[in-house]
């Protein structure tokens, strides 16, 4: 009897250490969509892959260069994307976009935002046939790293676009800057 039941012990602790480990060989094991969450490779070196809009800094000489600066949250690694605002019409910003997602799912954003003398804001946005179809916002001011979130249902073609849309918006006399991390879209129900 106490053979049947040391076999049954360690045939549970084989099985839910098989499922750990298929888990743990996934290609995105937090489940985010975006590639480049964190602006920044594994050996913490600056990486703007997969982010493209018209944010960019400029150097001294008048160069334009990824907007990626030094200054995270708590667990951010070392690189944040920094934004401003760019002068009407044109927006400051920076997006991510992920396609080959189907059905009716809910998805998650979540983002680190903190602003200096401005407001920033995240979106999500689906296109289909290049026309946006939707798009939830959520700004904020926060003048020290705050993680903010949104969550939306949405119902995806194949060939639909999600985007991921980082934003430090217009202006006409005033600036600031907006900076994010750990940036993630996360489908809740796959």
């Amino acid at each position: 009897m106490k053979t049947k039941t040391y076999i049954l012990i360690v045939m549970i602790i084989f099985v839910f250490s098989c499922k750990k480990d298929a888990q743990v060989g996934s290609t995105n094991n937090t489940g985010n969509l975006i590639a480049n969450s964190s602006f920044e490779t594994d050996a913490h070196q600056p990486d703007y892959n997969g982010w493209a809009g018209t944010a960019y800094l400029v150097d001294s000489l008048g160069n334009h260069n990824i907007p990626l600066i030094q200054d995270t949250p708590n667990g951010g690694g070392l690189w944040c994307v920094q934004l401003e605002p760019l002068w009407m019409p044109t927006e400051g910003y920076t997006e991510s976009s992920v396609t080959g997602q189907t059905g009716t799912h809910i998805y998650k954003v979540t983002a680190w935002i903190k602003t200096i003398n401005w407001i920033g804001s995240v979106s999500l946005e689906q296109l289909r046939n290049g026309q946006l179809i939707v798009n939830k916002q959520l700004t904020d001011s926060s003048s020290v790293w705050k993680q903010i979130s949104l969550l939306d249902t949405l119902t995806v073609l194949s060939t639909d676009i999600l985007k991921v849309h980082l934003s430090a918006g217009t202006t006409e006399v005033l600036s600031g800057k907006v900076r994010f991390d750990n940036v993630k879209l996360e489908n809740t129900n796959p």
